[in-house]
Protein backbone atom coordinates (compact mmCIF):
# COMPACT_ATOMS: atom_id res chain seq x y z
CA UNK A 1 0.00 0.00 0.00
CA UNK A 2 1.81 3.78 -1.34
CA UNK A 3 2.12 6.26 1.88
CA UNK A 4 -0.16 9.40 2.62
CA UNK A 5 1.70 12.01 0.25
CA UNK A 6 3.30 14.77 1.49
CA UNK A 7 4.12 17.13 -1.43
CA UNK A 8 2.52 17.73 -4.72
CA UNK A 9 5.64 15.80 -6.26
CA UNK A 10 4.91 12.80 -4.32
CA UNK A 11 1.41 12.82 -5.42
CA UNK A 12 2.00 13.26 -8.69
CA UNK A 13 4.43 9.98 -8.42
CA UNK A 14 1.27 8.21 -6.99
CA UNK A 15 -0.28 8.79 -9.68
CA UNK A 16 1.57 8.04 -12.03
CA UNK A 17 2.05 4.77 -10.39
CA UNK A 18 -1.33 3.72 -10.04
CA UNK A 19 -1.51 4.38 -13.89
CA UNK A 20 0.99 2.24 -14.91
CA UNK A 21 -0.69 -0.27 -12.45
CA UNK A 22 -3.82 -0.35 -14.35
CA UNK A 23 -1.76 -0.37 -17.94
CA UNK A 24 -0.32 -3.54 -16.62
CA UNK A 25 -2.98 -4.93 -15.13
CA UNK A 26 -5.25 -3.95 -18.50
CA UNK A 27 -2.27 -5.61 -20.78
CA UNK A 28 -2.34 -8.65 -18.42
CA UNK A 29 -5.88 -8.94 -18.52
CA UNK A 30 -5.72 -8.90 -22.26
CA UNK A 31 -2.86 -11.28 -22.52
CA UNK A 32 -4.86 -13.84 -20.70
CA UNK A 33 -7.99 -13.77 -22.77
CA UNK A 34 -6.04 -13.50 -26.11
CA UNK A 35 -4.22 -16.85 -24.97
CA UNK A 36 -7.17 -18.47 -23.74
CA UNK A 37 -9.13 -18.12 -27.36
CA UNK A 38 -5.67 -19.18 -29.17
CA UNK A 39 -5.70 -22.01 -27.30
CA UNK A 40 -8.84 -22.97 -28.01
CA UNK A 41 -9.24 -21.58 -31.61
CA UNK A 42 -5.74 -22.57 -32.88
CA UNK A 43 -6.39 -26.25 -33.92
CA UNK A 44 -7.90 -27.81 -36.96
CA UNK A 45 -9.16 -31.61 -37.45
CA UNK A 46 -11.26 -33.09 -40.14
CA UNK A 47 -13.51 -35.93 -40.07
CA UNK A 48 -16.77 -36.91 -40.05
CA UNK A 49 -19.53 -35.89 -37.87
CA UNK A 50 -20.11 -39.44 -35.28
CA UNK A 51 -23.43 -38.14 -33.18
CA UNK A 52 -22.63 -41.67 -30.81
CA UNK A 53 -18.94 -40.92 -30.56
CA UNK A 54 -18.10 -40.92 -26.45
CA UNK A 55 -21.42 -38.13 -26.23
CA UNK A 56 -21.00 -37.81 -22.08
CA UNK A 57 -17.38 -36.83 -21.82
CA UNK A 58 -16.61 -33.20 -23.73
CA UNK A 59 -19.69 -31.26 -21.69
CA UNK A 60 -20.35 -33.31 -18.99
CA UNK A 61 -17.08 -33.33 -17.80
CA UNK A 62 -16.55 -29.65 -17.56
CA UNK A 63 -20.30 -29.83 -16.14
CA UNK A 64 -19.22 -31.94 -13.25
CA UNK A 65 -16.18 -30.11 -12.01
CA UNK A 66 -16.25 -28.29 -8.71
CA UNK A 67 -16.20 -24.43 -9.77
CA UNK A 68 -12.68 -22.66 -9.43
CA UNK A 69 -13.45 -20.76 -6.37
CA UNK A 70 -14.63 -24.28 -4.47
CA UNK A 71 -11.43 -25.86 -5.45
CA UNK A 72 -9.22 -23.09 -3.83
CA UNK A 73 -10.93 -23.78 -0.71
CA UNK A 74 -10.73 -27.48 -0.84
CA UNK A 75 -6.93 -27.42 -1.45
CA UNK A 76 -6.71 -24.76 1.70
CA UNK A 77 -9.20 -27.24 3.76
CA UNK A 78 -7.75 -29.45 6.33
CA UNK A 79 -10.32 -31.39 7.44
CA UNK A 80 -13.52 -32.10 5.37
CA UNK A 81 -15.91 -33.52 2.70
CA UNK A 82 -17.49 -32.88 -0.43
CA UNK A 83 -20.16 -35.07 -3.15
CA UNK A 84 -20.86 -34.52 -6.29
CA UNK A 85 -24.02 -36.29 -7.40
CA UNK A 86 -25.14 -36.15 -11.33
CA UNK A 87 -27.72 -37.73 -13.60
CA UNK A 88 -27.16 -38.22 -17.36
CA UNK A 89 -30.19 -39.46 -18.07
CA UNK A 90 -33.04 -41.50 -16.45
CA UNK A 91 -31.02 -44.97 -16.11
CA UNK A 92 -27.51 -43.54 -14.78
CA UNK A 93 -26.28 -41.80 -11.78
CA UNK A 94 -22.70 -41.01 -11.47
CA UNK A 95 -21.17 -40.34 -7.62
CA UNK A 96 -18.03 -38.71 -6.51
CA UNK A 97 -17.38 -38.84 -2.89
CA UNK A 98 -13.71 -37.27 -1.15
CA UNK A 99 -13.25 -37.36 2.47
CA UNK A 100 -10.19 -36.11 4.20
CA UNK A 101 -9.27 -35.31 7.77
CA UNK A 102 -5.86 -34.42 9.91
CA UNK A 103 -6.37 -35.68 13.30
CA UNK A 104 -3.33 -34.58 15.39
CA UNK A 105 -2.22 -37.46 18.38
CA UNK A 106 0.30 -34.99 20.46
CA UNK A 107 2.19 -32.05 19.40
CA UNK A 108 4.47 -34.24 17.20
CA UNK A 109 2.39 -36.85 16.13
CA UNK A 110 -0.83 -36.88 13.54
CA UNK A 111 -2.74 -39.54 11.45
CA UNK A 112 -4.40 -38.20 8.05
CA UNK A 113 -6.75 -40.26 5.92
CA UNK A 114 -7.70 -39.25 2.14
CA UNK A 115 -10.65 -41.58 1.01
CA UNK A 116 -11.86 -41.05 -2.86
CA UNK A 117 -14.41 -42.25 -4.52
CA UNK A 118 -15.89 -41.76 -8.37
CA UNK A 119 -18.65 -44.17 -9.85
CA UNK A 120 -18.89 -43.55 -13.31
CA UNK A 121 -20.44 -45.31 -16.14
CA UNK A 122 -17.81 -47.96 -16.89
CA UNK A 123 -16.28 -48.96 -13.36
CA UNK A 124 -16.13 -47.28 -9.48
CA UNK A 125 -12.21 -46.01 -9.00
CA UNK A 126 -11.63 -45.27 -5.24
CA UNK A 127 -8.30 -44.43 -3.85
CA UNK A 128 -7.87 -44.26 0.27
CA UNK A 129 -4.69 -43.00 1.52
CA UNK A 130 -3.70 -43.77 5.26
CA UNK A 131 -0.47 -41.65 6.88
CA UNK A 132 1.14 -41.04 10.24
CA UNK A 133 3.28 -37.90 10.28
CA UNK A 134 6.34 -36.90 13.16
CA UNK A 135 7.32 -34.00 12.96
CA UNK A 136 11.26 -32.94 14.19
CA UNK A 137 13.47 -30.11 14.49
CA UNK A 138 10.67 -27.14 13.92
CA UNK A 139 8.79 -27.80 10.15
CA UNK A 140 10.52 -30.83 9.37
CA UNK A 141 8.25 -34.24 9.04
CA UNK A 142 8.77 -37.73 8.30
CA UNK A 143 5.83 -39.54 7.04
CA UNK A 144 4.87 -43.42 6.60
CA UNK A 145 1.72 -43.93 4.09
CA UNK A 146 0.22 -46.30 2.20
CA UNK A 147 -2.98 -47.65 0.40
CA UNK A 148 -4.86 -50.44 1.78
CA UNK A 149 -6.65 -52.48 -0.32
CA UNK A 150 -8.74 -56.19 0.46
CA UNK A 151 -5.98 -57.97 -2.27
CA UNK A 152 -3.07 -57.09 -0.43
CA UNK A 153 -0.59 -58.07 -3.20
CA UNK A 154 -2.66 -54.68 -4.48
CA UNK A 155 -1.54 -52.40 -1.69
CA UNK A 156 1.03 -49.72 -1.64
CA UNK A 157 3.51 -48.39 1.13
CA UNK A 158 5.98 -45.56 1.09
CA UNK A 159 8.09 -42.97 3.03
CA UNK A 160 8.99 -39.55 3.15
CA UNK A 161 10.64 -36.39 3.75
CA UNK A 162 8.96 -33.18 3.89
CA UNK A 163 9.45 -29.30 4.85
CA UNK A 164 6.58 -27.33 5.74
CA UNK A 165 7.10 -24.02 6.72
CA UNK A 166 3.76 -22.60 5.77
CA UNK A 167 0.63 -23.79 3.66
CA UNK A 168 2.10 -22.21 0.39
CA UNK A 169 5.76 -22.78 1.46
CA UNK A 170 6.44 -26.74 1.35
CA UNK A 171 8.54 -29.24 -0.45
CA UNK A 172 7.68 -32.83 -0.11
CA UNK A 173 9.68 -35.91 -1.09
CA UNK A 174 8.66 -39.79 -1.24
CA UNK A 175 9.32 -43.11 -2.44
CA UNK A 176 6.54 -45.93 -3.14
CA UNK A 177 6.83 -49.09 -2.52
CA UNK A 178 3.94 -50.43 -5.25
CA UNK A 179 1.85 -53.77 -4.66
CA UNK A 180 3.36 -54.70 -1.58
CA UNK A 181 3.52 -56.30 1.31
CA UNK A 182 3.56 -59.84 0.17
CA UNK A 183 4.12 -59.41 -3.42
CA UNK A 184 7.76 -60.40 -3.43
CA UNK A 185 7.44 -63.39 -1.26
CA UNK A 186 4.72 -66.13 -1.27
CA UNK A 187 3.81 -68.35 1.64
CA UNK A 188 2.34 -70.73 -0.78
CA UNK A 189 1.30 -71.36 -4.71
CA UNK A 190 -2.13 -71.96 -4.67
CA UNK A 191 -2.82 -70.39 -8.39
CA UNK A 192 -1.92 -71.24 -12.11
CA UNK A 193 -0.28 -67.91 -12.34
CA UNK A 194 1.73 -66.41 -9.67
CA UNK A 195 3.26 -62.91 -10.28
CA UNK A 196 6.90 -62.68 -8.36
CA UNK A 197 8.87 -59.54 -9.33
CA UNK A 198 12.13 -59.39 -10.11
CA UNK A 199 12.29 -55.68 -10.25
CA UNK A 200 10.72 -54.13 -7.52
CA UNK A 201 7.50 -51.60 -9.08
CA UNK A 202 8.97 -47.88 -7.18
CA UNK A 203 7.66 -44.80 -7.38
CA UNK A 204 9.79 -41.85 -6.46
CA UNK A 205 7.80 -38.48 -6.19
CA UNK A 206 9.03 -34.56 -5.76
CA UNK A 207 6.54 -31.75 -4.80
CA UNK A 208 7.39 -28.12 -4.67
CA UNK A 209 5.84 -24.73 -4.25
CA UNK A 210 7.45 -22.83 -6.54
CA UNK A 211 6.09 -19.50 -6.20
CA UNK A 212 4.95 -18.87 -2.32
CA UNK A 213 2.99 -15.73 -2.24
CA UNK A 214 -0.40 -15.71 -0.32
CA UNK A 215 -1.79 -14.14 -3.77
CA UNK A 216 0.49 -15.88 -6.42
CA UNK A 217 1.12 -19.48 -6.17
CA UNK A 218 2.79 -22.04 -8.45
CA UNK A 219 3.63 -25.85 -7.36
CA UNK A 220 5.32 -28.28 -9.13
CA UNK A 221 4.56 -32.19 -9.03
CA UNK A 222 6.78 -34.91 -10.31
CA UNK A 223 6.46 -38.60 -10.34
CA UNK A 224 8.53 -41.43 -11.95
CA UNK A 225 8.59 -45.02 -12.23
CA UNK A 226 11.83 -46.69 -13.25
CA UNK A 227 11.75 -49.53 -15.37
CA UNK A 228 10.35 -52.85 -13.48
CA UNK A 229 9.66 -56.54 -14.30
CA UNK A 230 7.94 -59.38 -13.25
CA UNK A 231 7.69 -63.25 -14.24
CA UNK A 232 4.09 -65.46 -14.05
CA UNK A 233 4.85 -68.78 -12.72
CA UNK A 234 2.64 -71.66 -12.55
CA UNK A 235 2.31 -73.75 -9.69
CA UNK A 236 5.12 -76.02 -10.41
CA UNK A 237 7.44 -72.99 -10.79
CA UNK A 238 7.29 -72.59 -14.81
CA UNK A 239 7.63 -69.20 -16.23
CA UNK A 240 4.06 -68.38 -18.49
CA UNK A 241 5.61 -65.09 -19.27
CA UNK A 242 7.06 -61.90 -18.12
CA UNK A 243 6.32 -58.22 -18.26
CA UNK A 244 7.87 -54.99 -17.87
CA UNK A 245 7.22 -51.42 -17.70
CA UNK A 246 7.69 -47.81 -16.52
CA UNK A 247 5.93 -45.10 -16.10
CA UNK A 248 6.40 -40.92 -15.13
CA UNK A 249 4.11 -37.80 -15.05
CA UNK A 250 4.59 -34.35 -14.32
CA UNK A 251 2.15 -31.69 -13.72
CA UNK A 252 2.35 -27.78 -12.86
CA UNK A 253 -0.70 -26.35 -11.74
CA UNK A 254 -0.76 -21.88 -11.22
CA UNK A 255 -3.25 -19.11 -9.75
CA UNK A 256 -2.80 -15.53 -9.21
CA UNK A 257 -5.39 -13.80 -7.18
CA UNK A 258 -5.41 -9.83 -8.30
CA UNK A 259 -6.34 -7.24 -6.10
CA UNK A 260 -9.99 -7.16 -7.39
CA UNK A 261 -10.86 -10.45 -6.63
CA UNK A 262 -10.71 -11.68 -9.84
CA UNK A 263 -8.16 -14.78 -10.66
CA UNK A 264 -7.14 -17.28 -13.06
CA UNK A 265 -5.02 -20.02 -13.65
CA UNK A 266 -4.09 -22.63 -15.08
CA UNK A 267 -3.07 -26.48 -14.81
CA UNK A 268 -1.11 -28.61 -17.35
CA UNK A 269 -0.09 -32.59 -17.13
CA UNK A 270 1.82 -34.80 -18.73
CA UNK A 271 1.40 -38.64 -18.15
CA UNK A 272 3.22 -41.53 -20.08
CA UNK A 273 3.02 -45.56 -19.11
CA UNK A 274 4.71 -48.05 -21.12
CA UNK A 275 4.49 -52.05 -20.73
CA UNK A 276 5.78 -54.88 -22.38
CA UNK A 277 4.37 -58.41 -22.51
CA UNK A 278 7.70 -60.91 -23.26
CA UNK A 279 7.54 -64.59 -23.61
CA UNK A 280 9.06 -67.49 -21.34
CA UNK A 281 12.15 -67.15 -23.08
CA UNK A 282 12.08 -63.33 -23.05
CA UNK A 283 11.00 -61.84 -26.07
CA UNK A 284 8.74 -59.19 -26.46
CA UNK A 285 5.52 -60.46 -28.09
CA UNK A 286 3.85 -56.94 -27.46
CA UNK A 287 3.81 -53.59 -26.13
CA UNK A 288 2.03 -51.26 -25.00
CA UNK A 289 2.02 -47.58 -24.94
CA UNK A 290 0.15 -44.96 -23.39
CA UNK A 291 0.22 -40.89 -23.04
CA UNK A 292 -1.99 -38.27 -22.29
CA UNK A 293 -1.87 -34.21 -21.87
CA UNK A 294 -4.59 -32.86 -20.02
CA UNK A 295 -4.63 -28.95 -19.76
CA UNK A 296 -6.90 -26.80 -18.25
CA UNK A 297 -7.24 -23.00 -18.04
CA UNK A 298 -9.51 -20.52 -16.26
CA UNK A 299 -10.36 -16.70 -15.78
CA UNK A 300 -12.66 -15.74 -12.73
CA UNK A 301 -12.85 -11.83 -13.88
CA UNK A 302 -14.61 -9.74 -11.96
CA UNK A 303 -16.79 -6.95 -14.68
CA UNK A 304 -18.86 -4.63 -12.09
CA UNK A 305 -19.16 -5.25 -8.37
CA UNK A 306 -21.69 -7.77 -8.49
CA UNK A 307 -20.70 -9.16 -12.20
CA UNK A 308 -18.21 -11.77 -13.17
CA UNK A 309 -17.55 -12.69 -16.07
CA UNK A 310 -15.93 -16.97 -16.19
CA UNK A 311 -14.02 -18.41 -19.17
CA UNK A 312 -13.16 -22.13 -18.80
CA UNK A 313 -11.00 -24.14 -21.69
CA UNK A 314 -10.45 -27.75 -20.99
CA UNK A 315 -8.33 -30.15 -23.43
CA UNK A 316 -7.61 -33.82 -22.87
CA UNK A 317 -5.46 -35.70 -25.46
CA UNK A 318 -4.58 -39.29 -25.10
CA UNK A 319 -2.82 -41.38 -27.59
CA UNK A 320 -2.07 -45.28 -27.16
CA UNK A 321 -0.32 -46.00 -30.01
CA UNK A 322 0.95 -43.64 -32.79
CA UNK A 323 -2.04 -43.92 -35.36
CA UNK A 324 -4.80 -44.26 -32.21
CA UNK A 325 -6.30 -41.78 -30.13
CA UNK A 326 -8.51 -39.14 -28.54
CA UNK A 327 -8.75 -35.59 -28.50
CA UNK A 328 -11.82 -33.94 -26.51
CA UNK A 329 -12.06 -30.17 -25.75
CA UNK A 330 -14.69 -28.06 -24.47
CA UNK A 331 -15.10 -24.47 -23.74
CA UNK A 332 -17.05 -22.61 -21.00
CA UNK A 333 -18.14 -19.09 -21.27
CA UNK A 334 -20.74 -17.15 -19.10
CA UNK A 335 -21.74 -14.29 -16.60
CA UNK A 336 -22.27 -14.93 -12.76
CA UNK A 337 -24.00 -12.88 -10.72
CA UNK A 338 -23.14 -12.24 -6.90
CA UNK A 339 -25.49 -11.89 -3.92
CA UNK A 340 -24.46 -9.98 -0.54
CA UNK A 341 -26.07 -13.29 0.95
CA UNK A 342 -23.08 -15.18 -0.02
CA UNK A 343 -25.01 -16.44 -2.87
CA UNK A 344 -24.75 -17.11 -6.88
CA UNK A 345 -26.44 -17.62 -10.00
CA UNK A 346 -24.84 -17.98 -13.43
CA UNK A 347 -25.80 -18.85 -17.18
CA UNK A 348 -23.16 -20.44 -19.06
CA UNK A 349 -22.51 -21.53 -22.70
CA UNK A 350 -20.29 -25.12 -23.12
CA UNK A 351 -19.23 -25.88 -26.56
CA UNK A 352 -17.15 -29.42 -26.71
CA UNK A 353 -15.58 -31.68 -29.30
CA UNK A 354 -14.63 -35.00 -29.48
CA UNK A 355 -11.92 -36.39 -32.29
CA UNK A 356 -11.18 -39.63 -32.49
CA UNK A 357 -8.38 -39.72 -34.64
CA UNK A 358 -8.39 -43.57 -35.53
CA UNK A 359 -11.62 -43.29 -36.90
CA UNK A 360 -11.29 -40.29 -38.25
CA UNK A 361 -14.73 -39.15 -36.85
CA UNK A 362 -15.82 -35.90 -35.01
CA UNK A 363 -18.76 -35.19 -32.20
CA UNK A 364 -19.63 -31.70 -31.38
CA UNK A 365 -22.14 -30.42 -28.48
CA UNK A 366 -23.41 -27.43 -27.61
CA UNK A 367 -25.16 -26.99 -24.15
CA UNK A 368 -26.42 -23.83 -22.15
CA UNK A 369 -25.58 -24.70 -18.14
CA UNK A 370 -27.71 -22.86 -15.24
CA UNK A 371 -25.89 -22.62 -12.23
CA UNK A 372 -26.59 -21.68 -8.92
CA UNK A 373 -25.02 -22.09 -5.33
CA UNK A 374 -25.30 -21.11 -1.96
CA UNK A 375 -22.50 -20.31 1.46
CA UNK A 376 -24.05 -21.29 5.06
CA UNK A 377 -22.83 -19.53 7.88
CA UNK A 378 -20.60 -23.07 9.23
CA UNK A 379 -18.57 -22.04 5.27
CA UNK A 380 -20.35 -25.47 3.31
CA UNK A 381 -21.37 -24.62 -0.01
CA UNK A 382 -24.71 -26.00 -1.89
CA UNK A 383 -24.93 -25.81 -5.70
CA UNK A 384 -26.48 -27.32 -8.61
CA UNK A 385 -25.40 -26.98 -12.59
CA UNK A 386 -28.39 -27.49 -14.85
CA UNK A 387 -27.41 -28.33 -18.32
CA UNK A 388 -29.96 -27.77 -21.44
CA UNK A 389 -28.69 -29.80 -24.85
CA UNK A 390 -29.16 -27.25 -28.05
CA UNK A 391 -28.78 -29.78 -30.15
CA UNK A 392 -31.44 -30.93 -32.01
CA UNK A 393 -30.80 -34.59 -32.39
CA UNK A 394 -31.42 -35.15 -28.52
CA UNK A 395 -34.85 -32.98 -28.07
CA UNK A 396 -36.83 -36.36 -27.56
CA UNK A 397 -35.46 -36.42 -23.94
CA UNK A 398 -36.18 -34.66 -20.73
CA UNK A 399 -38.84 -33.14 -19.11
CA UNK A 400 -37.72 -29.76 -20.54
CA UNK A 401 -37.69 -31.59 -24.50
CA UNK A 402 -33.71 -31.94 -24.50
CA UNK A 403 -31.40 -34.47 -23.09
CA UNK A 404 -30.66 -32.46 -19.74
CA UNK A 405 -27.93 -33.16 -17.02
CA UNK A 406 -28.36 -32.55 -13.95
CA UNK A 407 -25.55 -31.69 -11.33
CA UNK A 408 -25.69 -31.63 -7.48
CA UNK A 409 -22.88 -30.32 -5.19
CA UNK A 410 -21.73 -30.27 -1.24
CA UNK A 411 -18.81 -29.06 0.31
CA UNK A 412 -18.12 -28.59 3.79
CA UNK A 413 -14.86 -27.76 5.73
CA UNK A 414 -15.07 -28.55 9.10
CA UNK A 415 -11.73 -27.24 9.50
Amino acid sequence: MLKPAKHNRHERENVNVAAGFSLRKLIQDFLIIFFFFCSVFCTTSEGKTMEDLDPEYCISKVQSNFLPWWEDEWEETVTGFRIMGSSFNLPTLHVLQHWKGTFPLNEHLSFSLDYFTDAGADSQFYKKEMELKCRFKGRNYIFLFGYPYYDKKESDVGIGYSFEETPLDFIRFSILFENTPNNYMFKDRNKDSMRIYKKIPLLYSIEISVIKKEKNRLILSYNIGPLHSASYENKDGEILFRTEGEKSDISVKHRYYSADSSEWGWNISFLYNKKNYCSSGGGIDSSFEYARIIQYIYLNKKIKPLYNLLLQFNRDLEEKTISTGINRRAILLGIIRNFSTHSKVGLLYCNGKTNHISMEKIRKDNRLILIAEHRLRNKARLGFKLGIELDTRDTTHGHLGRYDKIFFFFQYPIK
